[in-house]
C-alpha cells in the first residue's frame, strides 16, 4: 500500500482545519477565522512559496523582491547570498563603472568587494585608455593610485609616456629635469636623460657664455655632446684670442689647450707679436698735453730762466711695457733746431706718467713766450710684462685671474632628537 506523505508546507496549511475538525467533533463548537489563517502558521506557506518562485527565476532582482517581503523569512540568508552573488555577476558582465560602483555601495562588506574593486578599476582604465590624455590618466591615478594593480601600473606607464613626449616636443630643460626628478623609477628615464642632454647641448652650442659650456661639460662628462662642446669652446677661445691681438690671450690659450691642433699657429703669432712690438712704440705710446715753457726755478734769485718741455705719456698697449726715447725739436720760422732726447724707463701697460726735461744750450726768447716745438716717441724697446698685463675676458679663456675661493658646505651628522 502506497504511503502518502504531506509536505511540510501542506501540513502547515492543513493544521488549522484539522484542529477545527477535532475541536468540533469533541463538542467544543467551531473556531471561525473571517480573514483566513493568520500568524506564523499562515505566513510559513507564503514564505516558502515566494522563495520557491525567486529560486525558480534565480535573478538578483527576484531574490531582492523576496527579501523586501520577507526580511526575516526562513530563507532570508539564502536569498541574501544569491542576491549579492548574482548582482556581482551582473555588474561584472556589464563592465559599466556606474553599475560596479552601485554594487559596492549596496554591498560594502561583500566578499566580492575586492573583485568588484578590481573590475571597477579595469572598467575605469578602459574608459581613460579610450581618451588617452594626460588629465584622464592623472584623474584615474588620483582615485586609484593607492590601490595598486595591473591597471594602475599600466596607467602610470602610459601617463609617463605621454608626459615625456610632451616635454620632448617642447624642448624645455626645466620640464625634462622635472620629469626625471618626479619619475625616478620610470622605464623612460634613460630616454628622458638623453633628451635633456640634447636640449642642453642645443642651447649651449648657441651660447656665447663660457659658464654655459663649462656647466655642460661638468654635467655630461664623457658624452659625444660633451666632446662637441669642448671643441666648440676651444674654437671660440682661439677666435677670441686672435681677434684681441693680445699676447696674453694667445699665451693663455696655450696654457688652457696645450694639446690643441692650433698650437703651432698660435706660437707663430706670438713670435711675430714680440718681434714687431719694439718698432711700434710710437703707435702704442701717446704723448698727451705736451707744452714748452720758460721756467725759472723757485727760490733761486741768481738762476736764469730755462726752456723746458713737459707733458704726459700714456701706454695703450695692454701687454707690453716700454723703455722709451723721447725727442723734442724747436721750430724757429720753419727751421728745426735744438733736437733734444730724453729717456723714460719701464712705462707699464695702461700707465699714464708725466714727463719733463729741459732743452739745453737754448736761451729762452726775450719776449718770454716759448717757441713752437714738436715732441714725439723716437724709439722704444718693448718687453712683455705679465704682472701688469690688463685682464681681458674671452669666452673659453676666462679672465686670466684665479677663481675666487668658493664656499664649502660640509654637513655633520648629529644624533636624532629623543
Amino acid at each position: 500500500m502506497k504511503s502518502h506523505r504531506l509536505g511540510p508546507w501542506l501540513r502547515a496549511a492543513l493544521a488549522p482545519a484539522l484542529l477545527a475538525g477535532v475541536l468540533g467533533a469533541a463538542g467544543c463548537g467551531s473556531i471561525s477565522s473571517p480573514g483566513g489563517p493568520s500568524g506564523p502558521a499562515a505566513a510559513a506557506p507564503q514564505d516558502e512559496a515566494d522563495y520557491a518562485n525567486a529560486a525558480r527565476e534565480h535573478t538578483a532582482q527576484s531574490y531582492a523582491r523576496y527579501l523586501e517581503h520577507h526580511p526575516a523569512g526562513a530563507y532570508a540568508r539564502q536569498a541574501g547570498h544569491w542576491a549579492e552573488r548574482l548582482a556581482y555577476y551582473d555588474a561584472l558582465s556589464t563592465r559599466d563603472p556606474a553599475v560596479l560602483q552601485a554594487f559596492l555601495r549596496r554591498f560594502p562588506q561583500s566578499g566580492q568587494a575586492m573583485g568588484a574593486q578590481r573590475s571597477l578599476q579595469r572598467a575605469e582604465y578602459e574608459k581613460v585608455k579610450g581618451e588617452d590624455t594626460i588629465p584622464a590618466y592623472r584623474a584615474f591615478l588620483a582615485q586609484y593610485g593607492k590601490q595598486r594593480s595591473e591597471w594602475t601600473a599600466a596607467a602610470t606607464q602610459r601617463l609617463e609616456r605621454l608626459l615625456l613626449d610632451k616635454v620632448k616636443e617642447e624642448r624645455r630643460e626645466i620640464d625634462l629635469s622635472r620629469f626625471i626628478h618626479d619619475n625616478p623609477g620610470s622605464p623612460y628615464l634613460a630616454e628622458a636623460r638623453e633628451a635633456l642632454r640634447r636640449a642642453a647641448f642645443e642651447r649651449v652650442i648657441r651660447s656665447k657664455e663660457e659658464k654655459d659650456w663649462t656647466d655642460f661639460l661638468r654635467g655630461h662628462p664623457g658624452t659625444p655632446e660633451a666632446a662637441q662642446v669642448a671643441r666648440h669652446m676651444e674654437e671660440e677661445a682661439l677666435r677670441g684670442a686672435e681677434r684681441s691681438g693680445r699676447a696674453a690671450a694667445l699665451e693663455r690659450f696655450l696654457e688652457r689647450y696645450p694639446a690643441s691642433p692650433h698650437k703651432e699657429r698660435v706660437q707663430a703669432a706670438l713670435v711675430l707679436l714680440h718681434r714687431g712690438r719694439g718698432g711700434q712704440a710710437a703707435r702704442f705710446v701717446q704723448v698727451l698735453d705736451a707744452e714748452a715753457e720758460v721756467y725759472t726755478p723757485p727760490k733761486c734769485d741768481g738762476c736764469k730762466p730755462v726752456l723746458r718741455v713737459h707733458g704726459t705719456l700714456h701706454n695703450t698697449d695692454p701687454d707690453f711695457s716700454y723703455d722709451l726715447t723721447l725727442e723734442a725739436e724747436l721750430d724757429e720760422g720753419g727751421r728745426k733746431c735744438c733736437r733734444t732726447r730724453h729717456e723714460e724707463k719701464a712705462l707699464r701697460p695702461g700707465e699714464r706718467r708725466p714727463f719733463v726735461f729741459r732743452i739745453p744750450d737754448k736761451a729762452p726768447p726775450a719776449s718770454g713766450r716759448p717757441p713752437r716745438f714738436e715732441v714725439r716717441v723716437a724709439s722704444g724697446r718693448a718687453y712683455e710684462d705679465k704682472a701688469a698685463s690688463q685682464r681681458l675676458a674671452i669666452p673659453g679663456l676666462g679672465t686670466g685671474e684665479p677663481a675666487p675661493p668658493a664656499d664649502t658646505f660640509r654637513p655633520e651628522k648629529v644624533p636624532p632628537l629623543r
